[in-house]
């Protein structure tokens, strides 16, 4: 079975938990729903009200998934992108954010749901702007390999 949601959600989690992360992020409040801070899985597509007070922040992105097996236990090797948004004038807040998300999950220990995490490795980072001439974008990539426990 494969652990790429229990992944993103312990990937998610530690990136909330981490107070240097959260401090440089906004918080977002969405139709009714409790604020949460700015690490999210989905983020509604913006709108005309969205101000820049509501950047930076986090999104999970695509992830990839690959059989890692040996003969006695059933491993999988995952790769897992993060987005950063931000409407900051340059890229200093982008890349505050892709560093603070690095001291987070290089090397962690992720708590994943039926896995043991055999490693959490930062594979790269890039800073960029948007086509959205308004908005930074930054791209980050770990490579995350579990095994069933």
């Amino acid at each position: 079975m494969s652990a790429e949601l229990a992944i993103q959600q312990a990937v998610i989690a530690a990136l909330r938990a981490d107070a240097t992360l959260i401090s440089l992020l906004a918080t977002h409040a969405y139709e009714g729903s409790p604020t949460v801070p700015g690490v999210y899985e989905y983020v509604p597509q913006a709108d005309a009200s969205e101000s820049d007070v509501d950047f930076p922040y986090v999104v999970a992105g695509d992830m990839t998934g690959a059989e890692f097996d040996t003969d006695d236990l059933n491993g999988q090797d995952h790769t897992l992108t993060l987005h950063v948004w931000d409407r900051y004038r340059g890229r200093k807040r982008v890349r505050q954010v892709l560093d603070a998300i690095y001291v987070v999950l290089h090397r962690a220990s992720l708590a994943v749901s039926g896995q043991t995490t055999i490693f959490c490795y930062w594979e790269f980072s890039q800073s960029m702007p948007d086509p959205d001439p308004e908005t930074q974008h930054g791209v980050t990539r770990f490579r995350i390999l579990t095994q069933e426990t």
